[in-house]
């Protein structure tokens, strides 16, 4: 195990310390990776752009055995730990730096992603000059990485549509947010949410919800502060996992009403260990439609409308299907009329 401040950073160390000769530290800045070196390196140029001399910069890596360790050694003047064994995944590696940062603000980091270093600025003084605001969610930008043309265009953005705010509702985080990148987090919020659960794919989304569940003050603050790339390796094209997720989030925050935000009665069916049984992802998908029929005018006849569901659901997917690909991108969005593929305003308003 290494776990070793990088050679170079005593500098660093001693930029900001109180009377006692402990360092204060403003924001801790944490980044997992793993065997990610080319896109290390782009991520550590980025974080130079914003770091300031009382912030942290603690490196996770789960073991990498690429030139990970020869990228970090290359920024040793910035990074302040760097720690490198086996984990679990990206959450395991978050936790674990999570719970060696010593900053008053939590900012954890992408190795292939990219933050504007104006809106990060804009997000710290915001928590700086609001003490009482728990966590931020920021906007920014969703992209795919297309390996062929080496080219990264934007697919949607990520904000919250004026009049909305996060604590109203879970499903603002599934439909509207939905990136971690964006979140700022308060030290003290770790005291009341915890660390990230690992046994999720969608950390993010998790997470987010837990802090609405646990009721801190998290606020959607309209700057552009990331550039979030999908890329052949993201979490994001484990599409099963991420619906699964989505499902289990809504379960815990105790809205079933709203299950069609999980978006697949195969997701509902893994959330609640229906796959694992005989005739599980069936029953599950009975309490799909169940549950929408519940809610409407059929809700008496409910038990003799069941056996024909499956054959009505396949005919939606199908209509449904061809309307979105007429429509443009980020139309579908739960009822709402706000196109995610155009860019919003980002006026700094704070909700």
């Amino acid at each position: 195990m290494r776990n070793t401040p990088v050679p170079g950073t005593r500098a660093r160390e001693a930029a900001a310390q109180d009377a006692n000769g402990a360092r204060r530290v403003r924001v801790s800045y944490v980044l997992a990776t793993r065997n990610r070196a080319d896109h290390l390196d782009r991520a550590l140029r980025n974080a130079r752009e914003f770091i300031g001399t009382d912030d942290e910069l603690i490196i996770i890596d789960g073991g990498s055995t690429d030139s990970t360790a020869e990228v970090v050694r290359q920024y040793d003047d910035m990074v302040t730990q760097f720690v490198s064994e086996p984990d679990t995944g990206e959450a395991h590696g978050f936790n674990r730096g999570l719970l060696r940062a010593r900053g008053r603000i939590i900012k954890l980091l992408g190795d292939d992603d990219y933050l504007y270093p104006d809106g990060m600025r804009r997000a710290i003084a915001m928590l700086e000059d609001h003490p009482e605001i728990d966590a931020l969610m920021c906007g920014g930008e969703a992209c795919e990485f297309d390996p062929a043309t080496g080219r990264t265009r934007v697919v949607e953005y990520r904000f919250l549509p004026p009049g909305l705010q996060l604590r109203d509702d879970v499903t603002n985080v599934l439909r509207y947010t939905q990136c971690g990148l964006g979140l700022v987090l308060s030290r003290r919020v770790l005291e009341r949410a915890g660390l990230l659960d690992a046994s999720f794919r969608a950390v993010d989304t998790e997470y987010m919800a837990r802090l609405i569940r646990s009721g801190v003050d998290f606020r959607y603050y309209n700057v552009k502060l990331f550039r979030h790339i999908t890329h052949p390796h993201s979490g994001q094209n484990f599409e099963p996992e991420c619906l699964r997720d989505r499902a289990r989030v809504l379960l815990g925050s105790g809205a079933f009403p709203r299950i069609d935000e999980a978006k697949s009665p195969l997701a509902l069916a893994q959330a609640l260990g229906l796959d694992r049984v005989a005739r599980g992802e069936a029953l599950a998908l009975l309490v799909w439609y169940a549950e929408r029929l519940r809610r409407g005018r059929l809700g008496p006849l409910l038990s003799l409308m069941a056996w024909g569901t499956r054959a009505a659901a396949r005919g939606f997917r199908a209509c449904r299907g061809v309307v979105r690909k007429m429509l443009p991108a980020g139309m579908f969005r739960g009822g709402r009329d706000v196109d995610l593929a155009v860019e919003p305003e980002w006026d700094g308003s704070l909700r």
